[in-house]
């Protein structure tokens, strides 16, 4: 719930750098937005806020600085109002965070009331935070967001449309309410990136229909996706996902992939009692998938592409199960197909649409009837041209940047 404090001498507004948890989450309790309808889910997106938090040694003394990540650095800063606390947000510089090719800080998680002195002051924090960084020795010239970390669950933009719509795991919600925004343009940050999410509405891609001459699906367990990882991480080096402008090494992205695949219900393995794959499975290839791979441990969210004859690891779609869902309703019925990749040689060859056809198919067959395209870049004519004509766009998102002087 959102302060109401009016602020009637800004110069009595102080912002403090905190890496006290829990002073942090007394503010996120405070400040963090939330739909009204979906209010229960505040305490899950605080709890893995601190989690993330909580594995940072600006944040846990306990915690040693790994040496490979030495230019990766992380602060929190909140505004206060005689005593009271009036905004919060975050900033981030990561080596493994790219916008375009170039390193760049970000702020996230800008919470706070509406107030231009208020938002000024804690931007300012982060623009001077990350201009004091070095990444490989060279200053970071820009800074955008919102990105909030941890990225799996809070998702990236402001929001611009859909705020009726339900909240997804992965997708970042805004307060329709809010004027940061606004007050951020005033401060000469502009709209750069778009992003799209839609309602994936065909469940047979045609393209699809006839790739299995050259590509197969499988379907791995987290065991065997964990022992994945340098093949996956090589994969994601080598997809054309790596020019977007919001990108994340493999190494933080399969973190937060195995963290959310090790939640996943006992219900979502194996197949149903009145299961009958002779009739269930409509297709010979499906039956293939299904006889090779061990359902009782594979997790459906994942089907990987490998070449039908070399049986080579090309590519995949990785869904994120909807555990804001499982929060509130105990199941999960729906998924954000939240990472595509395919590597460059292989792709437009059919076989991204027939790892959508298999996982829709047996996502189905396990309950998770909706499946919703997400942070799909506007720009990416190559992604609008492939996914656009199966979607009901429903939900839209746009990631400002300042270049830092």
């Amino acid at each position: 719930m959102q302060s109401k404090t009016k602020v009637t001498y800004p110069e009595k507004i102080k912002v403090q750098e905190v890496n006290e948890l829990k002073e942090i989450r007394e503010a996120l309790e405070k400040l963090l937005y939330v739909p009204i309808l979906y209010e229960r889910l505040r305490p899950k997106i605080i709890d893995e806020i601190i989690l993330y938090l909580s594995s940072r040694p600006e944040y846990n003394k306990y915690i040693l600085q790994d040496t490979s990540e030495k230019e990766y650095k992380s602060r929190t800063f909140i505004a206060y109002y005689n005593g009271e606390m009036i905004g919060y947000i975050s900033s981030e510089v990561r080596p493994d965070y790219i916008s375009n090719t170039f390193h760049c800080g970000t702020f996230g998680w800008p919470q706070m009331i509406n107030n231009f002195e208020v938002c000024k002051k804690l931007i300012n924090e982060c623009e001077n935070f990350a201009k004091s960084c070095r990444i490989n020795n060279k200053r970071i010239k820009k800074i955008r967001g919102p990105v909030n970390w941890p990225k799996s669950m809070g998702g990236l933009g402001f929001q611009t449309k859909g705020y009726n719509e339900r909240p997804l795991y992965g997708v970042a919600f805004s307060d329709p309410d809010s004027q940061v925004r606004d007050y951020l343009k005033s401060l000469r940050y502009q709209d750069d990136s778009w992003y799209s999410c839609g309602e994936v509405t065909s469940t047979v891609w045609d393209q699809g229909k006839k790739a299995h001459k050259r590509f197969k699906i499988k379907f791995k367990s987290l065991e065997e996706i964990i022992s994945m990882k340098e093949e996956i991480q090589d994969l994601a080096a080598n997809s054309f996902h790596k020019i977007l402008p919001d990108t994340l090494g493999g190494e933080y992205r399969f973190k937060d992939l195995i963290n959310c695949y090790s939640q996943i219900p006992m219900a979502l393995y194996g197949m149903n009692d009145d299961f009958n794959p002779d009739t269930d499975l409509n297709r010979a290839v499906y039956r293939e998938t299904y006889n090779e791979c061990d359902f009782n441990r594979a997790i459906i969210f994942a089907p990987l592409v490998y070449t039908r004859y070399e049986d080579k690891f090309v590519g995949g779609i990785f869904s994120l199960p909807d555990l804001f869902e499982l929060e509130l309703d105990g199941k999960i019925s729906r998924a954000n197909v939240d990472t595509v990749m395919m590597r460059k040689e292989f792709s437009n060859q059919g076989g991204f649409s027939l790892a959508n056809n298999f996982g829709q198919k047996f996502c189905n067959l396990k309950g998770v009837t909706y499946k919703e395209g997400t942070g799909i870049f506007k720009d990416n004519t190559r992604a609008v041209k492939t996914i656009f004509p199966h979607l009901k766009l429903i939900r839209e998102h746009v990631v400002m940047q300042k270049r830092l002087k």
